[in-house]
């Protein structure tokens, strides 16, 4: 019997010895001819073999690299050998030619500082590193893109199909388009950001979800491993901090008029119980955090600085759309500079269907059974300005009472004063939205500062059945005055009938 024992500096070997006429004695037929069974005796030397070359296999197995500031070619072949485990990175800048490929599972790239050791791409490609290894884990540098990434989605890391990613003390710095992001249509599974720096990223920071099933070849995504967010510095300049975008509505199932035509297969994401806590975000052209179809996800303790002077119309700090499910958004600090061009809201979350339909039926319940088209960009999309008529009219935009948020708890929260706030909070569709209440029953009042009885701080819209059981606990500066509630236009009653709006109660 052998028994193989790895240590750090050594292998120690254990070997049972089996004698030559033991091993005849145990494999005799028990015959007239005395015959030996030779064909187990090969299979001893096979054994023999294998232990021998396990052995061997495991001595050159896990190796750790230093990596030469002069020599970053080798730490490409490094990162794909297959037996690399950890490249340690003494101070210094390391000029890549070329992405960085990482097909080894496991690979730790440890450098001496976020600022010291400094990972630079100094020509156009389409990511800084490329992981189609699981498990990257980054640690103590800079990944300096060098602003080389210039088509649409181009991260500095790129989950490539892959799973389990991890970044401590890391600055991003200078990418015209993403920081982190995935292949079209795949999640960042397990990502992990710890006290990390995003500096001049232009496009989306992290992108935790591209919708596009088509890409995925059919393939649905109903959830993706918990991913955490924490304690780092989001600096101006952004368009959208951290997005979720989960839809699954881009499979084609038909041509119509040409084109491709598809229908929503999967309602929300569940995203697991991923955390976005204690971060900043520096001002933003857009959006601070924003999900389309996605559930089960909490924001906390973060603080979110509003908009720059030249941001987009339809910006705010938190934006979500169409299915967004079991949110809770505690403790947090939202800001607005009062130099901003338009008045913006801190919390938006809309139940709206903003694509051209190809088939609808009349009655607010039947969705699941329209069709869109989906292929192109603004040409597919409804018209914005006609949402009231929405029902009937399939270029027009819908209010879509199911598509609406539900089980919001927005508790704790700081909303300061500006003159450049649209509304503190507002929801369309929405159901079981809980202002000032925990998702476990705790009270914990937010602050709305600032306005007067008159200033309409929350609204509830929508035109299919609208917003309804919503509890707004007393203490929060909020009084029925301060609350407006839009009429339903559509063909079903307003659904707060049943089940009302409660306020200061």
């Amino acid at each position: 019997m052998f028994q193989c024992k790895k240590s750090k500096s050594n292998i120690k070997i254990n070997v049972k010895i089996i004698t030559y006429g033991e091993i005849m004695f145990r494999n005799r037929n028990i015959n007239n001819q005395g015959s030996y069974q030779s064909d187990k005796l090969r299979a001893l030397r096979v054994v023999i073999g294998t232990v021998l070359l396990t052995v061997i296999s495991s001595a050159t197995f896990a190796k750790e690299r230093t990596a030469n500031i002069d020599n970053a070619d080798e730490i490409q072949t490094w990162a794909t050998d297959g037996v690399t485990t950890k490249i340690i990175f003494p101070s210094g800048t390391y000029v890549l030619s070329k992405r960085l490929v990482i097909t080894n599972d496991n690979l730790k790239l440890i450098g001496d500082g976020k600022t010291r050791t400094v990972l630079k791409l100094n020509q156009l490609d389409k990511a800084l590193i490329d992981a189609q290894g699981e498990s990257i884990s980054v640690k103590d540098m800079t990944l300096n893109a060098n602003n080389n990434l210039k088509q649409f989605g181009e991260p500095i890391f790129k989950f490539n199909k892959t799973k389990g990613h991890r970044f401590e003390r890391v600055l991003f710095k200078k990418s015209e388009q993403f920081g982190i992001s995935g292949a079209v249509g795949y999640g960042l599974d397990g990502l992990h950001v710890s006290h990390c720096e995003f500096v001049d990223i232009n496009g989306i920071v992290i992108n935790l979800l591209n919708r596009n099933t088509e890409k995925r070849n059919g393939i649905l995504v109903t959830s993706i491993d918990k991913v955490l967010v924490e304690h780092s510095l989001f600096k101006q300049g952004y368009s959208v901090g951290i997005t979720l975008d989960a839809g699954n509505d881009r499979r084609n199932e038909s041509i119509v008029d040409g084109k491709k035509v598809g229908r929503r297969y999967t309602e929300s994401v569940d995203m697991s119980d991923s955390v976005f806590r204690n971060n900043t975000f520096e001002k933003t052209t857009k959006f601070h955090i924003a999900g389309v179809q996605a559930k089960g996800f909490k924001i906390s303790g973060n603080t979110f600085a509003g908009m720059t002077d030249n941001a987009a119309s339809g910006s705010n700090s938190l934006h979500f759309e169409q299915f967004t499910k079991n949110v809770k958004i505690y403790n947090n600090t939202f800001d607005m500079s009062d130099s901003v061009s338009k008045a913006y809201p801190y919390i938006s979350f809309a139940g709206t269907e903003g694509h051209k339909r190809v088939s609808q039926k009349l009655a607010s319940d039947t969705y699941k059974n329209w069709t869109y088209y989906y292929e192109g960009s603004n040409e597919r999309r409804a018209d914005t300005s006609c949402a009231a008529s929405g029902d009937t009219n399939k270029n027009c935009k819908r209010d879509v009472h199911a598509y609406g948020p539900r089980d919001i708890y927005i508790a704790g929260n700081t909303f300061n004063s500006s003159s450049k706030i649209s509304k503190y909070l507002q929801v369309h569709e929405g159901e079981n939205i809980q202002i000032g209440i925990e998702k476990n029953s705790t009270v914990n009042l937010n602050a709305f500062k600032g306005g007067n009885n008159a200033t309409k701080k929350i609204s509830f819209g929508g035109h299919d059945e609208g917003t309804c059981n919503v509890s707004i606990v007393a203490g929060q500066g909020i009084i029925d005055s301060n609350v407006s509630i839009a009429k339903v236009d559509f063909e079903l009653p307003a659904c707060k009938i049943a089940k009302p709006i409660v306020i200061g109660s």
